[in-house]
């Protein structure tokens, strides 16, 4: 069947979908208002974290170590001018959604405790065992009784 070209394009033209609408991206952020309206902030600044592999081990060769029933503190009564946090958590406490916990429970209760640490800190912190019951209110006592002891 022979079907001339000028009727073809038109059948191709034809269309029975309505025409697509590009999505717009919207960007997603959530942020936490503290009573004053102001946006709070919820992340460490830089300075107030432990990055290098260097610093890890200095920590751990020159500073002095507190064992509790659930956490280890490695520490260092060093140089900076403001407390500084290192966590290290291995394989063998968990899978890798367990020790996302662990470190999310112990930085916030490093935030609550940092106006109360001394300011050279220097401190790495790890678990003695894995325990899913770990929650922030069992860390925050178990930092406070090994900090009073350094």
């Amino acid at each position: 069947m022979w079907i001339p070209q000028e009727n073809e394009d038109q059948r191709r033209q034809e269309s029975h979908q309505p025409p697509t609408s590009r999505r717009t991206q919207e960007t997603c952020r959530v942020v936490e208002l503290e009573s004053n309206g102001k946006a709070a902030r919820r992340k460490l600044p830089k300075s107030a974290r432990v990055l290098n592999r260097s610093h890890f081990k200095n920590i751990h060769k020159y500073g002095n170590r507190l064992i509790g029933n659930w956490i280890s503190l490695d520490y260092r009564l060093g140089r900076s001018s403001r407390p500084r946090l290192g966590i290290t958590v291995s394989r063998r406490h968990g899978k890798a959604h367990d020790r996302n916990r662990f470190k999310r429970v112990v930085r916030e209760a490093f935030r609550e405790l940092y106006p109360n640490l001394p300011l050279s800190l220097e401190a790495n912190i790890s678990p003695r065992r894995a325990s899913p019951e770990l929650c922030k209110a069992i860390i925050l006592n178990e930092l406070l009784q090994l900090i009073k002891r350094i």
